[in-house]
């Protein structure tokens, strides 16, 4: 085949790389949600007690966006992670995530339409820990309005939030692309801003989001290439429920495992000892890609075709060595 291939395309083969599995790398957005539901750990077994799972329940939003938000939580020993389709299905959840969105007001419809808003007053009301990321933390607030038509094919559209945070966000033409670092500004689940509350991750979203009267920013921020930080989020005056911007805020594993502990306590279960070193473990995933590519293809042809820049004075391109 690689023969043929090659005297019918007049081109060399750089190799034949074979199938590598369970590499587990972070996955295309939404490729594999299919998969993770059918993995997800069933919260009917009876498991019970302090030292349990702590069960961490994602609402399934029909436009959900940024799957991997979730992955380094799944992968810790004790959590047991769930995506949501059902109102009824929260109950047993110890905490609940609204994840991003691709059409915030379309799932904040869906959100009512279904019963998980008026399910999630009743859970906020009983003190469940809430957490809203992008398009979640907009849902939280008082209400979303679109005067541009972003998310409606130019027509412009508004509609009210689930008022569990005292903001509200405006949708405009320009989208947000940085990356990011902050650290929390306002103690949270009992995670005080003195605790190892540093992280990183990404910003990505349309519209900016509005402070009212008695709103708190839940951490300061600061965007790669831009000086100085700013307030980002928002938490309730319980510290119960919270808002963010930050795409991959679960990432980095000190600040995992200190929110986890916090959550555990809020929620009277016993600390855990044993966690996930998920930067660690997602390295080493990428070096035993690197490895099987390097044995799998002429890598010295490869370079061989890579070339310096043309310079300005006109002089020829040459291979890097």
């Amino acid at each position: 085949g690689v023969s043929a291939m090659e005297s019918r395309l007049g081109l060399p083969c750089v190799g034949d790389v074979p199938h590598l599995p369970d590499l587990r790398l972070d996955e295309e957005d939404g490729v594999a949600l299919t998969d993770r539901a059918s993995v997800k750990r069933c919260w009917s077994n009876g498991e019970t007690g302090p030292n349990r799972a702590l069960r961490i329940g994602v609402i399934a939003l029909p436009h959900m966006a940024n799957f991997t938000d979730f992955d380094a939580l799944a992968m810790e020993p004790s959590v047991s992670l769930a995506f949501l389709e059902q109102p009824e299905e929260t109950a047993a959840a110890d905490l609940l995530v609204l994840p991003g969105s691709k059409q915030t007001l379309d799932d904040l419809e869906w959100l009512d339409r279904r019963g998980f808003a008026r399910k999630l007053r009743r859970l906020y009301e009983a003190g469940i820990p809430l957490i809203g990321i992008c398009g979640g933390f907009q849902m939280l607030g008082s209400s979303i309005e679109d005067p541009h038509g972003i998310e409606n094919q130019g027509k412009s559209s508004s509609r009210k939030g689930l008022g569990l945070l005292p903001v509200r966000t405006v949708l405009h033409t320009e989208k947000t692309v940085r990356r990011v670092q902050g650290c929390l500004r306002s103690e949270c689940l009992g995670l005080s801003p003195c605790q190892e509350t540093h992280f990183q991750g990404y910003e990505i979203h349309v519209g900016e989001t509005f402070y009212e009267p008695g709103a708190r920013p839940v951490a300061d921020i600061m965007r790669r290439g831009i000086s100085g930080s700013v307030p980002d989020g928002a938490v309730s005056a319980s510290g119960r429920v919270l808002g963010t911007y930050v795409h991959g805020l679960f990432d980095n594993d000190d600040f995992r495992h200190a929110f986890l502990t916090a959550a555990r306590r809020a929620v009277d279960l016993a600390p855990t000892q044993t966690w996930a070193n998920v930067n660690a473990e997602r390295e080493a995933r990428i070096d035993r890609l690197a490895d099987h590519l390097r044995e799998s293809l002429n890598i010295d042809l490869i370079k061989s075709w890579i070339v310096t820049p043309r310079s300005r004075g006109g002089n020829q391109v040459r291979p890097i060595p």
